[in-house]
């Protein structure tokens, strides 16, 4: 039986792509539904794209289109024309590559890699008018710049591009006090374009407040705030090490040789990142005692929680004396109003209202023991919290921190909204 050179031609490809042993090859073809795929792909026009992938249970799957996601890795077979796939167009008419789990970080790659290098060779522009060639590379490279921050974003980390024309800048003008006549005016507006750049991304940072949720009306729990300050910490560690790089220090001798007015504005930046930054590590560092508590509560049986209420809001109080950052109304009524809504969502986990209404036509005594168990728990929530706002309390901290916190000024409305 002849083989059809259409098959082995995709065989070849997707075995080497994809490491994949003949067997699951033939197992695909074999299948009514994988070779009715293949079929529609070669021979209808409209079907434009292959993809074939593995399965977790490490099958080939094919798809007659591009899969908003892929678990691993894929080979894609694009058509070249609006043209059926023969025996003698199957090379020649069509376009193969590699596909990754996540296309966003492909085209990153692709971009960074591919499209920008390939500009910055002359010899790929020769014959182009110099003011169109320019400007083609200048798109390319803010292209470069928005793949890079959308890839810092997928990471969760904040990443500042470097400007145009900084690679062809040697280390030794900054220090000799000369830049080259060429990239002087270029590298500079470049450079100060950056710093805006710059100076917008991280001001996106540090506007961010942990309260947006409440704000929004949703109800958050203790591990939102617990979230953000972590995050908040390692994302401005990360921009405060892009800033002590060698190629900043590059960029912060232009902009003071030059005298450049954008030279207050960089130093502005560095200034609030090391504020953010000082401010984040002594928050997440006083928060954790709160977040190992509240997570070991969270385990235990709903009768075991009155214990727990003492130890929690006292905790909050010893955060309020000590964190040089955290100890204001506007922080601490952040925490104390996720900390009711756990205590809620603990109660409605244990009382639930189907659970009631079911309890109320059988096991009354049941039900009203448990409604009975929920009163008590939270009594004992506000009555701790009205112990922290009497007068011994606030006097106590205040004596501890030497910071002059003052006193234990969030009130029970804040805390306990209506």
């Amino acid at each position: 039986m002849a083989t059809d050179k259409r098959h082995e031609f995709v065989e070849s490809c997707t075995t080497l792509a994809l490491r994949c042993k003949p067997d699951k090859w033939a197992k695909l073809v074999g299948s009514e539904e994988g070779s009715a795929t293949l079929a529609e792909f070669f021979d209808k026009q409209d079907v434009l794209a292959l993809v074939l992938s593995l399965s977790p249970a490490g099958q080939l799957v094919p798809c007659l289109d591009f899969p908003p996601a892929l678990k691993g890795k894929g080979i894609y077979f694009v058509k070249k024309k609006r043209e059926n796939i023969t025996r003698d167009n199957c090379r020649a008419g069509l376009l193969v590559g590699d596909l990754g789990p996540s296309p966003v970080e492909q085209l990153i790659a692709a971009v960074e890699e591919v499209v920008y290098s390939l500009f910055l060779k002359e010899g790929n522009l020769s014959g182009w008018p110099h003011v169109v060639s320019e400007d083609v590379v200048k798109q390319a490279h803010r292209l470069k710049n928005e793949m890079f921050v959308m890839g810092g974003k997928i990471q969760g980390k904040t990443l500042l591009p470097l400007p145009e024309h900084l690679e062809d800048l040697d280390s030794s003008c900054t220090l000799l006090g000369s830049l080259p006549a060429a990239l002087d005016s270029a590298l500079l507006h470049s450079i100060e374009t950056t710093i805006i750049d710059w100076s917008h991304q991280i001001r996106d940072v540090l506007n961010k407040d942990s309260a947006q949720p409440l704000l929004d009306g949703s109800n958050p729990l203790p591990r939102v705030e617990f979230d953000f300050w972590r995050t908040r910490l390692r994302n401005l560690g990360c921009i405060h090490e892009q800033l002590l790089s060698t190629r900043v220090t590059m960029i912060t001798g232009v902009l003071k040789k030059a005298k450049s007015c954008y030279w207050p504005a960089l130093k502005a930046v560095f200034k609030d990142v090391n504020a953010g930054l000082k401010e984040a590590s002594d928050i997440d560092l006083y928060l954790k005692p709160l977040r190992v508590l509240l997570e070991e509560m969270e385990q235990v049986d709903y009768a075991q929680l009155p214990p727990y209420i003492d130890q929690v809001l006292y905790t909050v109080c010893l955060v309020w004396a000590n964190s040089g950052h955290y100890s204001t109304p506007s922080r601490i009524i952040v925490i104390l109003q996720e900390i009711c809504n756990l205590f809620i969502e603990l109660t409605r986990n244990f009382l639930s209202p189907e659970e009631v209404m079911k309890g109320l036509q059988g096991e009354i005594e049941e039900i009203l023991g448990g409604i009975r168990l929920s009163i008590t728990v939270i009594e004992k929530l506000y009555r701790t919290y009205d112990a922290c706002c009497s007068d011994a309390m606030p006097a106590f901290f205040q004596a501890r921190c030497s910071g002059g916190t003052g006193r234990w000024t969030p009130s029970l409305s804040h805390a306990f909204p209506p």
